[in-house]
């Protein structure tokens, strides 16, 4: 297995700036351990670093994706090493940094960035967003557009990358929560606890008998330990529990080893004790059931990452054009909604597409008419943050959807409405929209040139 290992004790000068700087101390180090060896047998993956952290194991087991830099100046980024032998190669050379490394289906490794600044975690501009890249490359290309940062990232067993998302400017939420997308970036989906009130995740993990596990803790909480969690992929909006027996267990990590087995890292027993790696099996139900697998007592064991055989996820054919710059969306009834923006009794005759500006205020793109099923299919921007408003035909406002959603370039995507019911289907009838070509927002643009702006508290 592949740990982190971050030092006992952190010099009194030490200033972290961002993220990763909290997270990684200077002197952490990413090392090949062997379970139930001494640590004299410790090979450490990242010589010569500041510090590095993060790791991740490739599909075939033999290589690991980290995070790390070189120098105390230098900016974090994501580097590869062989486990066999070898010595790390760069990765990424982002002027803002790179976090949260994924190995992909088709060869690509997904990332973060920039690298959040220190007490911006979670909100600000410069979110993290994904990117992917070949190995090699140099040249990422972005996957997300402004959700509300992206971080965390795992690939789960369809080949969808599962990742961390909440809080932003212009959607104000008060949890973090999980979201998927394909590995080009298409179908933007809520995975998994969006209302589930205040809390932060981090660290999601798909377990082979069908479950995610997850770290949480109180959103104001400064700790990196977290209470272990779990929600079913068969029914991820309705299964969200905390494992039994974990509330009194300050984690840091948990990775799946089996498939009734997870290696998680905590302290031991006693005011003296490092962290360390243990054994736990989900059923078990107290601390004491765990077993300890590898501590060494000079460092604070702190993540872990296993290396072992397992499926390999499945493939993604992409649908994704670079050549075009703009996408299709089909809403089969933009008049059914639960949003608690909407106006009750209010019927919504067009829909007015928003983007957020570059200095944070809404901007309007223009607006289509609806058809009189309440369906629209609208030729948009790709790469965009958008944003929708329906509208009356006084023009008032019904329905607001702040952006928080993106086309890529000749996706087509298609919803129910806003904030459907994610345990039922559409009912299966043909919309109206389909029977026209894509209405383009250009053509009514000039109709609202002249308007105001409106501000995101309208």
């Amino acid at each position: 297995m592949v740990v982190t290992q971050i030092p006992l004790a952190v010099r009194d000068d030490f200033r972290p700036t961002d993220l990763l700087d909290d997270r990684y101390p200077p002197g952490s180090r990413v090392a090949l351990v062997q379970p139930g060896s001494t640590p004299s047998r410790t090979r450490v993956l990242s010589p010569a670093f500041h510090a590095a952290g993060g790791p991740v194991i490739g599909p075939e087991g033999d290589r690991v994706l980290f995070v790390g830099k070189r120098t105390a100046a230098s900016t974090w980024q994501i580097y590869e090493s062989p486990l066999t032998r070898g010595v790390p190669t760069a990765q990424t050379a982002l002027p803002q940094g790179a976090m949260d490394p994924v190995y992909l289906t088709d060869g690509r490794f997904a990332f973060s960035s920039p690298v959040p600044k220190t007490g911006q975690a979670a909100a600000g501009r410069d979110l993290p967003e994904l990117y992917a890249q070949q190995p090699g490359d140099r040249q990422p290309t972005r996957l997300t557009f402004g959700l509300a940062g992206a971080t965390e990232s795992t690939i789960l067993g369809d080949g969808r990358i599962l990742f961390v998302s909440g809080g932003s400017p212009q959607v104000p939420v008060t949890n973090l929560a999980l979201f998927t997308i394909n590995t080009d970036g298409t179908e933007l989906s809520a995975f998994a606890a969006q209302h589930d009130g205040q809390a932060r995740i981090r660290r999601p993990r798909e377990t082979a008998d069908g479950r995610v596990l997850f770290l949480s803790s109180a959103l104001e909480s400064t700790s990196t330990d977290g209470q272990l969690e779990h929600i079913f992929t068969a029914r991820p909006f309705s299964s969200r529990a905390a494992i039994p027996g974990t509330a009194g267990m300050h984690i840091r990590a948990a990775e799946p080893a089996s498939a009734d087995q997870v290696w998680v890292t905590m302290p031991g027993q006693g005011t003296e004790a490092t962290y360390g790696v243990y054994v736990w099996s989900p059923q078990t139900t107290n601390q004491a059931s765990s077993t300890l697998i590898f501590d060494d007592p000079q460092w604070h064991e702190v993540e872990v990452a296993a290396r072992r055989p397992g499926p390999k996820p499945m493939g993604r054919l992409s649908t994704v054009n670079e050549n075009m710059p703009t996408g299709l969306l089909l809403c089969l009834d933009a008049n059914y909604t639960g949003t608690t923006s909407s106006q009750e009794g209010m019927a919504a005759t067009r829909v007015r597409f928003l983007r957020p500006s570059p200095e944070g205020a809404l901007e309007w793109l223009g607006e289509i008419p609806l058809q009189a099923d309440g369906s629209f299919l609208a030729e948009v921007p790709a790469n965009t943050l958008l944003g929708l408003e329906t509208l009356d035909d006084a023009g008032q406002v019904v329905s607001r959807l702040p952006p928080a959603f993106w086309v890529r370039p000749g996706e087509n995507r298609s919803c129910v409405g806003c904030h459907e019911p994610h345990s039922t289907c559409p009912e299966n009838r043909r919309p109206l929209a389909v029977r026209h070509p894509p209405a383009r927002l250009e053509l009514i643009q000039q109709g609202l040139a002249q308007q105001p702006s409106p501000s995101p508290a309208q």
